[in-house]
């Protein structure tokens, strides 16, 4: 499976995509790119920034003649009160397709969002442009984007179904943990006795959950 671009339009200003920085998108959520997790785990991320028509302090700007550019996001974060997102992005380079024309093979639903990266060749290919080395090595031909439940399988996701005994539940949780490397000493069900749901000691320093 290709690996996912985003597709992060602006119409700030006409450099706007040419320089480091973090990207804000005011009065949006995070929530409407789909698997954001997953694609914060996949950082850095192959992009491409898009120049696009809008109100500007009250004026309307038009920036789609300016070429589109491949960039590369290091970083996603979201402010916690406004679901507000931010995408951290490094220029590659410019390519040699104004967004205008982009836009007529990839009209953009959004002011950002993913696509799947054989889609964006595609595209890119019959616009006749061939893209950086460096962005096509971010794409990955075959990197495919993994969260938690990817690496567990179905005996582990048990546990957050909610429909397990409680010893079950316990039992698995213990096995969990012994799978990935730690030294667990289960009570619970099997010692009598009162103790606290789980209690952590790294170098001395114990923790009870």
């Amino acid at each position: 499976m290709s690996g996912r671009v985003l597709v992060l339009c602006t119409h700030w200003s006409e450099d706007y995509w040419t320089r480091p920085r973090e990207a804000p998108y005011p009065g949006r959520s995070y929530k409407e790119l789909p698997e954001w997790d997953k694609l914060v785990n996949s950082c850095p991320l192959p992009a491409l920034g898009v120049y696009i028509r809008g109100r500007l302090r009250g004026e309307y700007v038009d920036r789609t003649h300016k070429e589109i550019v491949y960039l590369k996001v290091t970083g996603m974060r979201f402010d916690e009160e406004t679901e507000q997102p931010y995408f951290r992005i490094e220029p590659i380079c410019e390519s040699s397709i104004p967004s205008k024309i982009f836009l007529e093979s990839f009209p953009a639903i959004s002011l950002f969002t993913v696509v799947e990266g054989t889609k964006i060749l595609e595209i890119l290919k019959a616009l006749g442009e061939e893209p950086p080395k460096e962005w096509i090595e971010l794409i990955g031909a075959g990197k495919p984007i993994i969260g938690w439940r990817d690496y567990v399988g179905k005996y582990f996701l048990d546990l957050i179904d909610g429909e397990l005994s409680d010893n079950d539940f316990e039992d698995r949780c213990y096995q969990l943990l012994t799978s990935l490397g730690f030294e667990v000493e289960q009570l619970g069900h099997k010692v009598v006795g009162e103790y606290p749901d789980g209690e952590a000691k790294i170098d001395d320093i114990n923790n009870s959950l």
